[in-house]
């Protein structure tokens, strides 16, 4: 009886819990999104699973509270790469293909490779960063950086995006945010996109060579479509045909360019970012607070 007993808790802690209904949808997402688009969880048991980035065949991502940098291949079980990594939240490669890191506990962007750590920024301005918790890479290889105040801060600073040259020089270029999660450049380096929590809004930021970015532009209003459905506006990315996909109340958000709604893949969790993987470049992976899942799409989107 005992052995049963057990064998039926296994069972319930590996069942996925059902996604929320009546999600947004169009034919367009249909169309993108491959078979009936089933959302299929690869991975669990994480505290705080976020950051996804395909890397030479494999997803790698991040549990924040454990401090962990975790590689998952499909088939295996994820395996853990690097401890204590100071709250690492969101991850890119850079224009060289090493990997960076926004470390929020350490309040400073790492690098690693080959087993060695760098610092990228640790200081804008003369004075330490507040908290980085994400990061983008633009064409040109510079990179973007969500900054936010720590915990118990009383400055009444706001949340701001930090750029970093190529050449290593960093500056300010938006400030004002209400407190921003996720950002992404477009494949053309021509926007940067900034989802802001506070505001639960997702904003389009014009860029241009060496200038800052200019006046934004909503793309939309990030809010659940019906009670009962949770999360906030949070990690970002985009696929070459230009779509935008944002973690969001209820599952990922998908919109075109102009922001227009495609709708919205419905997630069993709430989701904290997503990425494309697989050698075909044709699976969204969704990192969502305890656990990894994935969907197949009908398009190669990397």
């Amino acid at each position: 009886m005992l052995r049963a007993t057990l064998t039926l808790l296994a069972v319930l802690a590996t069942q996925v819990p059902p996604p929320p209904e009546g999600a947004p949808t169009t034919p367009a997402l249909r169309r993108l999104l491959e078979g009936d688009g089933v959302v299929e969880r690869v991975a669990t048991n994480f505290q705080f699973a976020d950051g996804p980035l395909w890397v030479d065949g494999a997803l790698v991502f991040t549990d924040a509270p454990r401090g962990q940098l975790l590689r998952w291949r499909a088939g295996e079980e994820p395996a853990v790469i690097a401890e204590d990594t100071g709250g690492a939240s969101g991850l890119v490669l850079d224009a060289s293909s090493r990997l960076v890191a926004a470390e929020s506990r350490r309040r400073w962007v790492s690098r690693r490779e080959d087993g060695e750590v760098a610092t990228v920024l640790d200081r804008v301005a003369g004075a330490p960063l507040n908290g980085p918790t994400d990061i983008a890479i633009a064409p040109d290889g510079a990179l973007y950086v969500v900054d936010v105040p720590v915990a118990g801060d009383r400055t009444g600073l706001a949340g701001r995006v930090v750029r970093v040259s190529p050449n290593g020089v960093a500056d300010v270029v938006i400030e004002g945010l209400n407190r921003p999660t996720g950002l992404a450049v477009a494949r053309d380096g021509r926007e940067v996109y900034v989802a802001d929590a506070g505001r639960r809004d997702l904003r389009a930021y014009p860029l241009s060579a060496g200038a800052a970015p200019g006046p934004p532009r909503v793309l939309a209003s990030i809010v659940p479509w019906k009670r009962g459905v949770t999360g906030r506006a949070d990690g970002v990315t985009v696929d070459q045909a230009g779509r935008v996909y944002l973690a969001g109340p209820g599952g990922i958000w998908i919109l075109d360019r102009n922001g227009g709604r495609l709708g919205v893949i419905a997630t069993p969790e709430t989701p904290t970012a997503c990425a494309f993987g697989d050698a075909d470049g044709r699976s969204l992976y969704i990192t969502a607070q305890t656990s990894l899942y994935k969907v197949r799409l009908s398009v190669a989107a990397r």
